[in-house]
């Protein structure tokens, strides 16, 4: 014990000469008392707000312990967010020791300030009694405080540990009895909380008209009504799933060049962060008015609710057409889907023309010649045929017009365009649901694994591509997915080749490639969190662990060198801890320790508080640094140190009258270097007699031995 207390004394004195230990006059007590055998940091929770927690403001936390046995040391070592936090002062609860231990004298180490952690910072101290001396158990005290100061406001959520129980009984935060057995409690963080402004309700929005039908050079105003969310919000509006360029005010006016069929949503983003998507709006655009052109009508037959034996109707309407004789057409639909069941030709300017018509349901096909009997003209869309169908499944299906002909009264082309139909009863669509990289980080040039979950949201088995990008546009890959059943999820698995890609946060997306007639394009993008890419390597190791002796008897000291090595190219600091088996040896802290360069520590192993005949095995461990880039070199495991019965001189587990004769037979006998520096030892040298080790076997050693006989390792 006096040796330990020494050893400690010139610690602090170390420590006091480099300033590195905070010394308070204020006094603090616990105002939140714990259960016995508990070390606690108060107060526990606390609610921040915009008001009280701006850049420079300041508050305390204490760290409080209530042990029911004798405590003859203790160590703490408290994490807490540095990214939004810096520790400004810390100090002893009464001066110059803690309330706990108040009323003896006290060797301390710290409290010290370390902010070599990346993103985290730690408060380290240590507090024993000297001597002999400790404090007698119950007890309910407080150890330190520490002042803290808000370095940059947090987000609204975002929570602000302060842990001490990371390394209990392993490290950091340790308690020791007299005896300098380590003491097992519950150790309580603290978490605070910053709320931020109050809660806004959920973002939504909604735009109109969801549907219009307008010809080429008209143009559709959209609005939209956003409700919820915190204001001011950004908009951002979609056509066919792409961003318009430009388009990123509460309104957008649509004025489509080319006719065809359309689909619009908009993205609203709120002043926090959350975002919504309104529902998609459809737009039919048609060729201008006086163009002259055969169409089917409707346009578009979107309903789902049109299942099997479903039935309806769609007419070949002609517009804007002069001294029109002879109409021809062919007209293809999926005959899996459906089925024709009806066709009736309409009079056109009081006359029926004469029809010729082919139906091939088995093929899907129509095919239609009218020869009206005078030429006919007609500007406003016209009716001249109608079709009647039976719907066999779910699907979609164009109703495709080619192959048509225009004749005027001179048998010369018209020339016109033609527009065909759509009809679907089938939901498409694919969705990425999650995007999850198996890590927070990567170091340049590590292959990252990214898994992209897809699912298939509609009611049809999809073949479709699934790419991911960082940043947005940059490719990481693209891997087709082949047949992907309906309401099925699947996770695909890529690798990001991070050569090249500069050190920095990357945002990873999710993409599907929209498939034909999807219902929802707003799913077919996920977007996940940060992956942060480093240059800086950071990697210790224990490359090292050896013993001064690799037997002993309970009670001696056995020094054990622990080497530790900087494998990164940046400075670190870090703590190194040795174990014997899972007793812990000593913890200590190595600051600024240069890249490639390495420390040896000596760690003095006091055998008089573990339990003999036992091998134990050293280990010794370093830190875990934040983004380390290697986990596998941190800890490095030495071979065994055997620990006797004192006086159990031939090794067999008791003290019996043959240690005493095996003692006395090298009674006299003195080891190496007694004599002079290089000395050999004694011929009768047995250094399993030398038991007070003082490198002669003597009358104190004979003593020792038949003190202890008769005990031996077994009960």
């Amino acid at each position: 014990m006096k040796i330990v207390a020494k050893a400690l004394s010139i610690f602090i004195g170390i420590l006091l000469a480099a300033n590195i230990i905070a010394i308070s006059v204020t006094p603090c007590f616990s105002l939140e008392p714990h259960n016995a055998n508990a070390v606690w940091v108060e107060p526990a929770s606390v609610g921040f707000g915009p008001a009280n927690a701006t850049v420079g403001t300041k508050f305390n936390v204490t760290v409080a312990m209530n042990i029911t046995e004798n405590v003859f040391t203790y160590g703490i070592g408290m994490k807490y967010d540095r990214t939004t936090l810096k520790a400004s002062k810390a100090g002893f609860t009464k001066p110059p020791t803690s309330e706990y231990m108040t009323g003896h004298a006290t060797t301390a180490s710290g409290p010290i300030i370390d902010t070599s952690y990346l993103g985290n910072g730690t408060i380290l101290v240590s507090e024993s009694c000297s001597g002999m001396d400790f404090v007698p158990g119950p007890r309910n005290g407080t150890l330190i405080w520490v002042e803290f100061e808000f370095v940059k406001v947090p987000t609204p959520g975002q929570t602000l540990p302060f842990n001490i129980s990371r390394y209990v009984n392993q490290g950091d935060t340790t308690v020791a009895d007299d005896y300098l057995n380590t003491l097992t409690f519950t150790a309580h963080d603290a978490t605070y909380t910053f709320e931020g402004p109050i809660t806004p309700p959920p973002l939504s929005v909604t735009i109109l008209p969801l549907s219009a039908s307008i010809y080429v050079g008209q143009s559709v105003p959209f609005t939209s009504i956003v409700s919820g969310g915190a204001f001011p919000y950004t908009y951002q509006w979609y056509l066919d799933g792409n961003p318009v360029s430009g388009a990123t005010s509460n309104n957008w006016t649509f004025a489509p060049i080319i006719n065809g069929s359309y689909t619009i949503y908009l993205n609203v983003t709120d002043n926090i962060g959350a975002t919504a998507t309104s529902s998609n709006a459809f737009v039919t655009v048609a060729p201008p008015p006086g163009a002259t052109r055969i169409s089917v009508e409707p346009l578009e037959i979107r309903d789902l609710t049109m299942g099997p034996s479903s039935t309806f109707y769609v007419n070949i309407t002609l517009a804007n057409v002069t001294d029109l004789k002879v109409c021809e057409f062919n007209f293809t639909y999926d005959h899996s889907i459906l089925s024709w069941i009806g066709i009736e030709v309409f009079k056109v300017q009081g006359q029926y023309p004469i029809a010729n018509v082919i139906l091939d349901d088995n093929a899907g096909f129509v095919w239609v010649n009218l020869n009206y009997p005078t030429a006919i003209n007609v500007n406003a869309p016209t009716s001249i045929v109608m079709l009647h169908f039976h719907v066999e499944a779910y699907g979609e299906t164009v109703l495709d017009l080619h192959d048509t002909h225009l004749l005027d009264s001179e048998a010369h082309a018209i020339s016109h365009q033609e527009l065909d139909g759509l009809f679907a009863n089938r939901i498409r669509d694919v969705a990425v649901t999650n995007v999850v990289p198996a890590l927070p980080y990567t170091y340049q040039g590590w292959p990252l694994p990214i898994n992209v979950t897809v699912k298939n949201a509609g009611n049809a088995s999809e073949t479709f591509g699934v790419s991911v990008y960082y940043n947005d546009t940059n490719l990481i890959g693209i891997i087709p997915f082949v047949n992907l059943v309906p309401n099925a999820e699947a996770t695909l698995t890529f690798a990001w080749n991070t050569s090249g890609v500069a050190e920095g946060n990357y945002t990873i997306k999710g993409v599907a490639s929209t498939v034909p007639y999807e219902f929802n394009l707003t799913n077919n993008v996920y977007v996940d969190g940060i992956v942060q890419v480093l240059t800086i390597i950071h990697d210790i190791a224990t490359t090292n662990v050896t013993t001064s002796r690799s037997w002993v008897y309970k009670g001696y000291i056995v020094q054990i060198n622990v080497t530790a090595e900087n494998l990164g190219n940046v400075t670190e600091s870090f703590n190194v801890t040795a174990f014997a088996d899972s007793n812990l040896i000593g913890l200590t802290h190595v600051t600024d320790l240069a890249p490639n360069a390495e420390v040896t520590l000596t760690f003095n192993w006091n055998t008089s508080l573990i339990a003999p005949c036992h091998n134990y095995t050293i280990t010794a461990n370093v830190t875990i640094l934040p983004f380390e880039f290697n986990l596998t070199n941190n800890v490095y495991t030495d071979g065994f140190v055997e620990v006797r019965i004192v006086g159990d001189v031939d090794g067999d587990g008791r003290v019996s009258g043959l240690d005493v004769a095996l003692a006395a037979w090298s009674f006299g006998a003195y080891g190496p270097d007694f004599l002079y520096p290089g000395s050999p030892p004694h011929p009768r040298w047995n250094p399993y007699a030398d038991i007070n080790d003082n490198n002669r076997i003597d009358g104190v050693d004979i003593a020792i031995i038949t003190r202890n006989f008769g005990k031996s390792c077994s009960p």
